[in-house]
């Protein structure tokens, strides 16, 4: 039977993947920090500088591994696996891994913070890949767009940061010309995983041995649209809902905030990037050909 070894299993986007393997004939294996948080999971640290030699359970020739823990974490982990244990990653026909579409709208940041992390994706994204390539692994790097949804009792914090700014504020003001964004809800994202996962070794994306796709949702929407979205998906008396909302000339909005530059240029670069388009990735119902589905999939609690 074909094994799939889950790291990041206590994500939105593990849970929801976990869910969709147990309704296959496919045998799971779920890894974690705290495994008291699963039913079924077992003890592992991507952190751990010393790897056992026996640390995957049940690893057969058709095994896949799959990780929803951030890449920076996942890559030293691997890395860490190839010096110790190379024979263990060739035993694997395919790996997935997550990234962020970080590694390219940050990566001209004038903020040093953003312009790391960008590099920081990119060296770990260049580790997973060199080792795959070199073990003859295939490789799939799937970079999302802002992740939202909850899933269980795991929950995003992208979307919840805003929902607690709306809940807060009585008004927000926002520039006229606001960019796009393309949500994608931690259960599309699972599904692609567990798609081009049921495809194999068919699939074209693994013609070559490593791949990278930069996934978004189906619907691309202004950011004002996103604010509206929420708050119109929140149960009536949400503090959130009676928020007002106003936009302003952009020059005027990011003239009044300018001064907030002095204080944190990361903070300031952010509220830019309000007028950025953070889209134009592939959407997902395109990779797992499916019926396209509007923000947001399901209601905010």
């Amino acid at each position: 039977m074909a094994t799939i070894h889950l790291l990041g299993a206590t994500t939105p986007t593990g849970h929801a993947f976990s869910e969709l393997v147990k309704k296959s004939a496919v045998n799971l294996e779920c890894y974690s920090r705290y495994p008291e948080k699963l039913i079924k999971s077992h003890q592992l640290d991507l952190n751990e500088d010393i790897i056992q030699p026996d640390i995957f359970h049940e690893l057969n020739p058709g095994s896949s591994l799959v990780c929803f823990a951030p890449i920076v974490i996942f890559s030293k982990f691997l890395q860490c696996l190839y010096d110790q244990h190379p024979d263990l990653i060739k035993n694997f026909k395919c790996i997935i891994a997550c990234s962020s579409t970080s590694i390219s709208t940050k990566s001209f940041a004038y903020n040093s913070f953003d312009r790391s992390l960008s590099r920081r994706l990119k060296k770990s994204e260049f580790t997973v890949s060199s080792i795959c390539d070199d073990l003859d692994v295939p490789l799939l790097t799937l970079r999302p767009s802002m992740i939202y949804g909850r899933v269980g009792e795991y929950i995003d914090q992208n979307i919840m940061l805003l929902i607690s700014l709306l809940r807060r504020l009585p008004i927000i003001f926002l520039p006229r010309q606001s960019g796009l964004r393309q949500p994608i809800h931690s259960t599309q994202l699972a599904n692609i995983v567990f798609t081009y996962l049921n495809e194999f070794p068919g699939a074209k994306i693994y013609n070559k041995p490593s791949k990278c796709i930069s996934v978004g949702g189906d619907s691309e929407i202004t950011y004002i649209d996103l604010l509206k979205r929420i708050q119109v998906s929140l149960p009536e008396g949400d503090p959130a809902r009676t928020c007002l909302l106003f936009t302003i000339p952009n020059r005027l909005f990011f003239f009044l905030l300018s001064p907030l530059v002095l204080i944190s240029p990361k903070l300031y670069e952010s509220i830019l990037r309000i007028s950025c388009d953070l889209s134009g990735f592939t959407p997902s119902y395109i990779l797992t050909d499916s019926e396209p589905c509007p923000f947001p999939i399901d209601p905010f609690s």
